[in-house]
This record gives structure tokens, sequence and C-alpha cells, in this order.
């Protein structure tokens, strides 16, 4: 797997990771127990969300990776020759 894959993948990890903290740390003030009920609420939305994203992205990286791999399968057999019977 080309290493571009690999730290592209920890680069959106390390931004989810990010976004995680600052949800968390946004989400922690006081209030009232509606306040609270919304933020918790809040909180969970922008979790999921974040969540898939990153599934996304990471689906989508590992689907690009193999899209190259079988493209480059298939050339690669193209380019052998075909023994022919006599």
């Amino acid at each position: 797997m080309d290493t571009k894959y690999v730290e592209e993948y920890q680069d959106k990890l390390l931004e989810y990771q990010k976004k995680f903290l600052e949800t968390c740390l946004e989400t922690m003030g006081g209030g009232t127990l509606p306040e609270t009920w919304e933020k918790s609420l809040e909180f969970q939305e922008k979790m999921v969300n974040n969540y898939l994203e990153a599934q996304e992205a990471t689906t989508k990286m590992f689907l690009d990776a193999q899209r190259k791999m079988w493209d480059q399968y298939f050339k690669s057999m193209r380019k052998q020759p075909v023994a022919t019977a006599v």
C-alpha cells in the first residue's frame, strides 16, 4: 500500500480527534437541565457526524487504493504475451 494513503489516514484521524476534543470542551459548561439536554444532544450529533465523516474518508481512501491496484493488475496482464494453440 502506498505510504501516501497511510499518512492521509493518520492526518484525517488526528483531525477528527481534535474535533472530538473541541466538541467535548464546548459542551462541558454548566446550565439548566434543558440547556444541558440540548448540549448533550448536540454533542451526540456532532460525534456521530464526525464518526461518519471519518468512516467515509477511510472507506474512500481504501476503495481508491483497491481501484488503483486492480487497474495496475489489468494493465500488467494486458502486457503479457498471449499463448496461442497450434
